[in-house]
């Protein structure tokens, strides 16, 4: 079985019309022996550690087969978080990471005690390969799913969630000595969003998320023996 956790990335592929149920996992899933299926856990607007929350439920149900892959499609480590931590905070960027490394020490914790590993995809939030160094249980499988869309890509961990400017209004009502580093980091948000914009092909238009092709693109790095299926 294929199993793939995460937010919106993880649910399909998207269209104008909505979301379909077919992304890089279940068109994959369909042409191995037509015997292996696949398990979505994705949910709309997930954090890190709800995707994490999910992973653990489902494997406390299904007994892991050494014929299975597990993927975590990552997004934004800042969405979702209690605005009022801001005040602890010494810089915007070391706090994102130490969420970010939260998450991925205990995705590896949860992998180790059910004896899998864990395959890591950026998404809203691209990778550094090293992220994984010392957690055994995780493999960096793809550490920006939108850099092999394009080189342009400007890889980021953070990307205009929902809460992006109000987080920027807290900083400036309350913590102004992170507001230049809230504006230079606005910049390469604004440049991811650019990039979804400016590449129809791969996102659903004026959306961020990941269209049919966008999907393919993905599914023929992880599974380039079956380029000529889908």
């Amino acid at each position: 079985m294929i199993v793939i956790a995460g937010d919106s990335w993880g649910i399909g592929s998207w269209t104008d019309g909505g979301v379909t149920g077919a992304n890089f996992v279940t068109i994959a899933s369909l042409h191995h022996d037509n015997e292996l299926g696949s398990a979505n856990l994705s949910r709309c607007n997930s954090t890190l550690s709800q995707a994490l929350d999910t992973y653990e439920k489902f494997l406390n149900r299904y007994t892991p087969d050494y014929t299975d892959t597990f993927y975590w499609i990552l997004t934004n480590p800042l969405r979702n978080i209690d605005i009022t931590n801001i005040k602890t905070w010494t810089t915007i960027k070391e706090a994102a990471n130490n969420i970010l490394n939260d998450n991925l020490q205990r995705a590896d914790r949860l992998a180790g005690n059910f004896k899998i590993k864990i395959n890591l995809i950026g998404g809203l939030c691209d990778l550094d390969p090293s992220v994984v160094s010392g957690l055994d249980n995780l493999v960096c499988a793809v550490p920006s799913w939108c850099s092999l869309l394009s080189e342009k890509h400007v890889e980021s961990i953070f990307n205009q969630d929902h809460n992006w400017e109000e987080i920027g209004i807290f900083i400036k009502e309350h913590r102004s000595d992170l507001l230049d580093e809230w504006l230079v980091l606005s910049d390469f948000v604004l440049s991811k969003n650019n990039f979804y914009i400016q590449h129809p092909t791969y996102f659903k238009q004026r959306d961020t998320h990941p269209s049919v092709k966008g999907n393919r693109v993905l599914k023929n790095y992880l599974y380039p023996e079956w380029i000529e299926v889908f």
